[in-house]
């Protein structure tokens, strides 16, 4: 088949055997025939200056060669049933729309096979009919560009859009697409779309007037950017290595230039560690320390440390820093009960040291504790979550001796425990002195040996997403037999498919079903390799993903993620100690190293990991732990959440080939313990990041850049408000200024502008704005895309802003920057008015608010019901009244009630009903609880009249003609009248199921907060239960609260 560039009315006469095959436009015909006569023809072309190309096609398609597979594609075509389309078609036959039985005869699709395709009398037909948007559904955006030339100087060309494109993501195009058709007035299903990824939609700028940019930024010198020049060559690119390093501190700790206050220490209650906390509280004393010693028992669980610091009453809530020396072997469980505890009963502005032995491998050859490294890739999430009230972690020996206890005392007690301009917090005290923790960049490790693959490599999580792709690699390079465990094994989904690929490769493949974390069955399985293939490899990808904030957690959880990760690679290490391994090779995660928020157990897990592989090193085996940043499409960082999450912190998804590059380079090169990630240093770890001050990222050079240029700027904006000066400027500040500015300087007015600007300031820096403007003021926080973990970086924020000891649940209580920042203004100058002049804080009394007169009346704006027969409004209740009609109907047929077995004729039959009708809410189970942001398992467990409420309370706002979003942050009161309550015994079996969306799901004093806290009200809520009296003494208190000036509607 031969193109032309050439109209069709251009064409010379064709030879006998050539015809036209397609008219795809204006200059584009393709002929089809007999190959010998085409090429004489495409000579001819030639010799005219007529510019032809060769198809790549297997047949002479419609064409007369196609004539002898005719009649058999009529007789398949004769047995298809056809049907009428229901959307329009433009044939492509006829160049025109569709009629009659067009489509619908086998004549017609015979003719389709032989004839010429009338592409662009079709296109154009389908302009003639109305469309304006064309979308390509193929392979390749092929034909959006022959569409385009049909249209060529129409000045109302149709849009034109291709849904795929030749060697790019079809996930990435597809969106693309879409967004297209979206912003040109197609209506875009993206709830379907994007339906199970966790997506939501969040408001966003709609318009340019403002004109702030929002297109990405260059990467700043140093960056990635710059590194990666070397892939261009072809050699590795080393933009992915890092390490972590301990360098010695540059001086010593100073002497505090004041007492340091009231110490808190927190020690084992075991005998064998009197001694050392007898030390720790000498040198905090002789450095004018007073120091409270609180004994914690081994094993205690959140209620019981609680209990204990509450019992040690002043000592505890009042005291300005914690140090907690942990046990030799700490648990993990127990220091995040201990932890929530702290928050829960401790002092909310002290921050909290912990203090572990043995936990780093600081110096060559040392033999760091798993338990204790727990500890630190726990106190990283701690130093995300905890904000002001984490201080940071420093490591002893093992046997600690009286100079570094000294050492330590003075570090602790500093200023700043280095010397240094900024304050460390992760520093080990070893003989030699002080060490800082650094991450570092590294070269790509040179390769020291390479061996030819024999025996069995096992690989634990082998049928997973990580360790798939990993089994893949190992078969191409020739491993003659893969051992995959998972704990379904040859059950899991995709293993048998898995297997299959793995064999067509060349390797053996075996699939097991082993709990590698129970001993007993992973020592059967090694036990059970056979003699002539024996394990020379070892790679541990298993893991458990159980993510949630710090005061979420719970020891079943914890000990999920660290039996699949910890115990199963402490089984491996054990039980294969005696082999000769080639590899040994540990998935770790960028997690334990630097935290993320919501992950602590899991950054425990890995921070364990790489404490394993240096102990293995330092017995004389083999040990590769290599820390991971997320990979794209495979792993526990796959998930829309996840990924939308590392991104938004600067951190991008690895390419998995890169990745196994690196991992068969660490590998070969003996590797202990390196990091592999893409960062964009200067968006995670600059000044306006969470981690924008931790000095242990002070050894990467973009960092270093981005962090130099935002104190030149903050230099020249000291003394200006923070809602003011730029959003990259320094924030450290910002309590200065609080108590400088607002204290006696500032009306009331004044003073609450200013903090709603300080909200919507440090709002916009946790969401990685541009500027306090795109924040609303009214709009809840949650619509505007925080999260379980965005809320405490604002917390944190505000709390060192303001000086307040902060609740975790303060952007649940206060939903809304305006809300928020009048609770702000109330806790640091009292609730009460004033003229216009300044005081300080808590100067003001609450004022009384003066409500309306006692006679005046009362006005009812907006009304909204559900009655049965269908009255959802007052209108149809109306309707209803006055015709009498009659509501009362048979038993619902779609709740599960067993009618027929309640029911008995005889009126005095215990445990029935005579009666086989009543008066029902037919579509009361269609609440719409998205719409609301409940999910489907708290939605279940709410009573009905709780979901009924929500649906009228909203009602009857648009009934009255408001928006329902607009009442955010006002003093409107909820007044509920409820009587019936036997919703939580009929729960009573699913309580399991349902866990604590029970309680606030059936509770009578539940149902007016719920709708308040919705509808962000900050009015009374009062439930009242008075009997078939309920709703008239609600009606009646509501009536009272507005006279008496406690709420404005």
């Amino acid at each position: 088949m031969l193109s032309v560039r050439v109209a069709e009315g251009d064409l010379p006469d064709l030879p006998a055997g050539v015809s036209v095959a397609a008219v795809n436009g204006p200059s584009s015909v393709v002929l089809s025939g007999e190959k010998t006569a085409l090429e004489d023809l495409a000579s001819d072309l030639a010799g005219r200056e007529v510019r032809t190309s060769w198809l790549p096609v297997s047949h002479a398609f419609h064409s007369k060669l196609m004539d002898p597979m005719l009649e058999e594609f009529r007789r398949v075509a004769s047995a298809v049933e056809f049907r009428a389309p229901r959307l329009a078609v433009v044939s492509n036959l006829t160049g025109e729309l569709a009629s009659g039985d067009d489509l619908r005869t086998a004549d017609y699709w015979v003719r389709h096979a032989r004839e010429a395709v009338r592409f662009a009398d079709g296109v154009r037909a389908a302009r003639a009919a109305g469309a304006s948007v064309f979308l390509e559904i193929g392979p390749q955006a092929v034909l959006s560009g022959m569409a385009g030339h049909c249209f060529d100087g129409d000045p109302e060309a149709p849009f034109l859009v291709p849904a795929l494109r030749r060697d790019r993501p079809e996930t990435d195009t597809v969106i693309e697409a879409l967004a297209a058709l979206g912003v040109r007035g197609v209506d875009v299903d993206w709830a379907a779309l994007h339906e199970g990824s966790g997506a939501r939609r969040i408001d966003l700028p709609t318009y340019a007037f403002q004109r702030t940019r929002y297109w990405l930024g260059t990467p700043a010198s140093g960056s990635r950017a710059d590194a990666r020049t070397g892939a261009e060559t072809g050699r590795e690119a080393d933009d992915l290595w890092y390490r972590v390093t301990w360098h010695p501190a540059a001086s010593g700790p100073t002497e505090p230039a004041r007492p340091p206050g009231p110490w808190l220490l927190l020690a084992p209650d075991d005998p064998a560690d009197a001694g050392l906390t007898a030390g720790v509280a000498r040198e905090l004393a002789v450095r004018g320390a007073d120091v409270h010693t609180l004994l914690l028992p081994g094993g205690a669980d959140r209620d019981t440390f609680v209990r204990l610091l509450r019992e040690a009453g002043d000592a505890a809530a009042r005291c300005a820093r914690v140090l907690w020396q942990a046990p030799a072997e700490p648990g993990t469980a127990d220091a995040v009960a201990l932890l929530q505890a702290l928050g829960e009963a401790g002092p909310h502005a002290a921050p909290l040291w912990i203090a572990t032995r043995g936990a780093a491998a600081v110096t060559p050859g040392e033999s760091p504790s798993p338990a204790g490294a727990r500890l630190w890739g726990l106190g990283q999430v701690a130093a995300v979550e905890l904000g002001h009230r984490w201080g940071g972690l420093v490591d002893l020996p093992a046997d600690p001796t009286p100079a570094v206890l000294r050492t330590l005392g003075r570090a602790v007690a500093a200023d700043t425990p280095t010397g240094a301009d900024a304050p460390e917090n992760q520093i080990a005290v070893r003989a030699s002195g002080l060490h800082v923790r650094r991450v570092v960049p590294a070269p790509a490790p040179a390769v020291r040996h390479d061996r030819t693959p024999s025996g069995t490599f096992l690989i634990t999580g082998g049928t997973g997403a990580l360790g798939a792709r990993v089994a893949r690699r190992l078969a191409r390079a020739g491993a003659p037999h893969l051992l995959l465990t998972g704990r379904r094994g040859p059950d899991a989904p995709g293993a048998a498919a898995l297997a299959e690929e793995l064999t067509a490769l060349g390797a053996g493949v075996t699939v097991a079903a082993c709990d590698v974390a129970d001993r007993e069955q992973l020592a059967a399985l090694l036990a059970g390799i056979p003699g002539d293939r024996p394990l020379i490899a070892v790679l541990h990808a298993a893991g458990v993903l159980d993510d949630g904030v710090l005061d979420a957690l719970t020891p079943r959880r914890i000990d999920a993620v660290l039996r699949a990760k910890v115990t199963a690679a402490t089984h491996l290490d054990d039980l294969t100690a005696g082999l000769d391994l080639d590899a040994f090779v540990l998935f770790s995660s960028i997690v334990g190293v630097w935290g993320n928020g919501g992950q602590a157990s899991y950054a425990a897990a890995n921070a364990a990991l790489d404490a394993l592989a240096h102990r293995r090193r330092a017995r004389g085996l083999r040990a590769t732990s290599l820390a991971w940043g997320p990979w794209a499409g495979a792993g526990m960082a796959a998930g829309a959440g996840a990924a939308a999450a590392f991104a938004r912190d600067g951190v991008e998804a690895l390419d998995p080939e890169r990745a196994l590059d690196a991992l068969d380079r660490a590998v070969r090169a003996d590797e202990t313990s390196v990091i592999v990630a893409a960062v964009d240093w200067a968006a995670f770890a600059g000044p306006s990041a969470p981690r924008g001050s931790w000095a242990l990222f002070d050894g990467i050079p973009a960092v270093r850049a981005a962090r130099s240029a935002a104190a030149g700027t903050a230099r020249t904006a000291r003394g200006t408000a923070p809602a003011v000066r730029g959003l990259e400027g320094e924030r450290g500040a910002a309590d200065a200024w609080l108590s400088e500015r607002l204290p006696g300087r500032l009306s009331e007015t004044e003073r609450r502008r200013e903090l709603l600007d300080l909200v919507r300031t440090e709002a916009a820096l946790v969401l990685r704005r541009e500027s306090a403007a795109s924040v609303d003021p009214r709009a809840a926080f949650k619509a505007g895309g925080f999260d379980s973990l965005t809320v405490l970086e604002l917390r944190n924020r505000l709390t060192a802003a303001t000086g307040l000891a902060l609740p975790s649940s303060l952007l649940f209580d206060y939903p809304d920057p305006t809300s928020l920042a009048r609770h702000l203004h109330d806790e640091l100058f009292g609730a009460g008015t004033d003229t216009g002049t300044g005081g300080a804080p808590g100067a003001n009394g609450t004022a009384h608010r003066p409500g309306a007169g006692a006679d005046e009346p009362i006005a009812i704006v907006g009304m909204a019901c559900r009655y049965p027969g269908g009255a959802a409004t007052p209108d149809a209740l109306w309707d209803l009244l006055a015709t009498g009609t009659d509501v009362i109907s048979p038993f619902p047929s779609g709740r599960g009630w067993d009618v027929d077995g309640v029911h008995d004729p005889d009126p005095d039959a215990p445990g029935k009903t005579y009666v086989t009708q009543g008066g029902f809410l037919h579509d009361a189970g269609d609440f719409d609880a998205e719409f609301f942001g409940i999910g489907p398992r708290e939605a279940a467990a709410m009573d009905p009249q709780q979901r009924l409420l929500l649906e009228t309370s909203w009602e009857v706002l648009e009934d009255a003609g408001i928006v329902p979003d607009s009442l955010r942050g006002t003093r409107t009161g909820v007044f509920a009248g409820i009587s019936q309550q036997d919703y939580a015994g009929r729960m009573h079996d699913s309580a399991d199921k349902y866990g604590g969306h029970m309680l606030t799901g059936t509770l009578a004093s539940v149902i007016s907060g719920r709708v308040a806290y919705t509808l962000g009200l900050q009015g009374p809520a009062l439930t009242v239960d008075t009997a078939c009296s309920s709703s008239l003494v609600a009606l009646h208190l509501a009536v009272q609260s507005l006279r008496r000036g406690e709420c404005d509607l």
